[in-house]
């Protein structure tokens, strides 16, 4: 899947929509959400994943997704001195 096709799929368009529904500036729901992100400079350990898991899974909460965005790989090989992106120094990925 492609980044543009992971936003229309994180938006809620079924899998396979044309890119053109981009250009429609028409929502497709009132829904509305608040977000809340860190940044991550050390592994999260397993028993502290399984506690995550546990608490979307055992208890009512509004949040029903995380994102966790990895930094490093790739991203490591473009000079700090390219282009400005202080996020990159120390921190393993974003939730």
């Amino acid at each position: 899947m492609s980044w543009i096709e992971s936003i229309l799929y994180f938006v809620g368009f079924p899998g396979g929509a044309s890119l053109d529904v981009l250009l429609d500036r028409t929502p497709l729901t009132r829904r509305f959400f608040k977000a809340k992100s860190n940044y991550v400079k050390e592994p999260i350990y397993e028993i502290g994943l399984e506690g995550i898991w546990r608490r979307f899974y055992e208890e009512e909460i509004a949040a029903d997704e995380m994102i966790f965005s990895p930094y490093g790989g790739r991203m490591n090989e473009i000079p700090e001195s390219e282009t400005p992106f202080p996020h990159r120094v120390r921190n393993i990925y974003k939730i």
